[in-house]
């Protein structure tokens, strides 16, 4: 069952000092309140401003409290300064998801107009209008504001859990990456624990010895690090793209897979373009993408009884960067191929049908795209293409 917060947080943009105080009413009268907890559970906080600049100003200090506005009902005429569809664009331009209702006696454009501009979450009021009519749409704004939330929330819950379950799948090449400096420290202070019993600990060796020491201790210190940046990359936040070289992401990736693909038999092949250029990105969330392509290759091979491959190459195509994932798994029929990149749609009794989804949001974000070849039972070619980084 679905709860929706009972308080809703309404921003109102007026003129007109009698139809705020008008709007006030009918949304914050004790009466209406009342009423309306009895049958939909909901009670509105109302936001007030005369113009354009103070209704942005409101909501930029309720964005930064954590409480951003549900619903937005703004007139469309509101001299001296900006307008209706002005004060829309800069509330859009902070906060994308506030839903708008345009109020306006004699429209001065048509409503396509008004909705091919905000493009969703945008509704037109003509006046004058009833008490009921506000309420409704207040009602029904909020209403979808929270669902939007609550949908949020989820996806990232099933992201996050999409994460945890890749983590799950390398664990074999993380416990092999953390044993082979743990051995390393191992052997050295046994020897040095053995050297003192027999008396015969060389002095001048023992710096050079905890030195190695300690670089196994920053070893096993660095993949924790990074099992735990990874454990929490997402796109939670806005993406800020800057200059990365992408072999490093890709090798980052790779070694969670090392000792996975050993372990069963899978034939990995890497291979980078020498001098490749950067692209604009992110780390952490380019690290993400190539795990994600090598978890769907490593199932799409599991099983086969020989002969399983999987390669990785970073190339330069065409001022481009080029990522390609392939493998001789199960491969794609024509509808998998065509739905691959859609959220929740999997055909593994284990996935979320998330993973080439959020490859597909990322590499987006990137401003590159995702090319998809692959052929029911011969094998499948993931390919991410990123434009070269030309700034100095």
């Amino acid at each position: 069952m679905i709860t929706l917060p009972d308080n809703h947080r309404i921003l109102v943009v007026d003129d007109e000092p009698h139809i705020r105080m008008l709007y006030e009413q009918i949304l914050s009268d004790d009466s209406v309140q009342n009423e309306e907890k009895d049958v939909n559970q909901m009670s509105f906080h109302v936001s007030l401003a005369a113009q354009g600049q103070e209704a942005v100003e409101l909501s930029k200090v309720a964005i930064d409290t954590g409480e951003p506005f549900d619903v937005a009902f703004l007139d469309i005429r509101m001299p001296p300064g900006w307008d209706g569809m002005e004060t829309a664009m800069r509330l859009r331009e902070l906060d994308e998801k506030i839903h708008l209702v345009i109020v306006t006696g004699h429209p001065d454009r048509p409503l396509d107009n008004i909705q091919d501009t905000f493009s969703h979450n945008i509704l037109l009021l003509k006046k004058p209008f009833s008490t009921e009519e506000i309420l409704q749409l207040a009602r029904n704004a909020c209403k979808s504001r929270s669902l939007e939330m609550q949908l949020e929330r989820a996806q990232q819950q099933l992201i996050h859990k999409d994460r945890l379950m890749a983590l799950g799948e390398m664990s074999t090449s993380v416990a092999h990456e953390i044993n082979q400096p743990l051995s390393f420290i191992r052997g050295l202070s046994e020897h040095v624990a053995l050297s003192i019993e027999r008396g015969s600990l060389n002095l001048e060796k023992l710096p050079e010895i905890v030195g190695k020491i300690i670089g196994g201790v920053d070893r096993i210190t660095e993949i924790i690090q990074h099992i735990r940046e990874f454990a929490r990359t997402g796109k939670e936040a806005e993406v800020v793209l800057v200059p990365i070289d992408p072999v490093v992401a890709v090798e980052r990736a790779i070694r969670f897979f090392t000792a996975k693909f050993h372990s069963h038999s899978i034939d990995f092949q890497f291979s980078a373009d020498p001098n490749l250029p950067q692209i604009l990105g992110d780390h952490g969330l380019l690290e993400q993408v190539v795990v994600n392509l090598l978890s769907n290759a490593y199932h799409a091979v599991s099983g086969r009884m020989e002969n399983d491959t999987i390669s990785v190459v970073v190339s330069l195509v065409d001022q481009q960067v080029q990522i390609s994932v392939e493998d001789n798994g199960m491969g794609m029929d024509k509808v998998t191929r065509l739905h691959a990149l859609e959220p929740f749609y999997t055909k593994r009794d284990d996935g979320t049908g998330l993973g080439l989804s959020i490859v597909y949001g990322i590499v987006r974000d990137f401003n590159g795209e995702v090319l998809i070849d692959s052929e029911l039972n011969v094998g499948t070619t993931l390919t991410l293409c990123f434009p070269v980084n030309t700034a100095r």
